[in-house]
């Protein structure tokens, strides 16, 4: 039967039998649904004062189902000891959500660049962002562009964008 645009099939059944039928369709808008695959850290902000840093990040899970996500800190350098244990978050499809970590850092050094991994609920990184934390100062991570941190650079200067693959 055709309605509209659509079309649809329709068996009226009046007693029990078996029928088998083979349907033929495009697949071109269907997408296998794997919780927890797909998802970005949309942007990070570090906030350093004295020897600890508070980073917030935030993370949109970009999937079509509901799934745990957890960050993490790697490869910082200099070594940064992960004392910051985020608990896993369980975010809607399509959805945002704030994580914050606090990291310990050492009296001295002044700059340090870590990588940050968001995990998902069976413990596989999703996605990472190089992350630039700096002493006494707030560095912004947005999409695709480089750190800027107010410290040293004018908040409306022109940012770069960095490769893709960093984020997604």
């Amino acid at each position: 039967m055709q309605h509209g645009d659509e079309g649809f099939l329709k068996l009226p059944l009046k007693t029990g039998h078996c029928t088998q039928m083979d349907l033929e369709v495009k697949a071109d808008e269907n997408k296998l649904i794997i919780p927890g695959s797909s998802a970005r850290l949309t942007s990070i902000v570090s906030d350093t004062r004295d020897a600890r840093s508070v980073i917030n990040l935030q993370v949109t899970n970009t999937g079509l189902a509901p799934a745990f996500f957890s960050v993490a800190p790697r490869e910082c350098t200099p070594r940064i000891e992960d004392s910051s244990n985020t608990q896993k978050s369980l975010i809607p499809p399509m959805h945002t959500n704030i994580f914050t970590m606090e990291l310990a850092l050492e009296i001295s050094h002044d700059d340090y660049r870590c990588s940050i991994a968001l995990i998902n609920g069976v413990g596989v990184a999703v996605a990472t962002r190089d992350v630039a934390i700096k002493k006494n100062d707030r560095c912004f991570c947005v999409w695709h562009c480089d750190c800027v941190c107010l410290g040293k650079y004018s908040f409306r200067r022109s940012l770069r964008v960095v490769k893709k693959v960093n984020i997604h």
